[in-house]
């Protein structure tokens, strides 16, 4: 019989794979994301990031964007981090890059 040792949390191997000083970096960064949506009250995303930060305790692919979507909210126009310019038409209504 083969021995199988397969380590299932993210965190364990965010110390294993980078060490202390880069996990204890992401963890900073990662709650002052987390302190950040809390001043701009998207209390919805913040939620979402908690459950993706707990989930980290039991499952691997915290780092992996295909499984996170941490990485691409901090992008996301609901974040408030990308501002884009607003243009005004001809009637006075805001528009922005996002409308078609």
């Amino acid at each position: 019989a083969e021995n199988y040792f397969f380590l299932d949390s993210a965190y364990m191997r965010l110390i294993i794979i980078y060490g202390y000083i880069l996990t204890a970096l992401f963890l900073i960064v990662m709650t002052l994301w987390m302190l950040k949506l809390w001043q701009l009250k998207r209390y919805y995303m913040l939620l979402l990031a908690a459950i993706v930060a707990a989930s980290g305790v039991t499952e691997q692919h915290m780092l992996e964007v295909s499984y996170n979507v941490l990485a691409l909210m901090v992008f996301s126009r609901e974040m408030g981090m990308v501002h884009l310019e607003e243009k005004k038409d001809m009637q006075g209504r805001a528009s922005s890059a996002y409308d078609c």
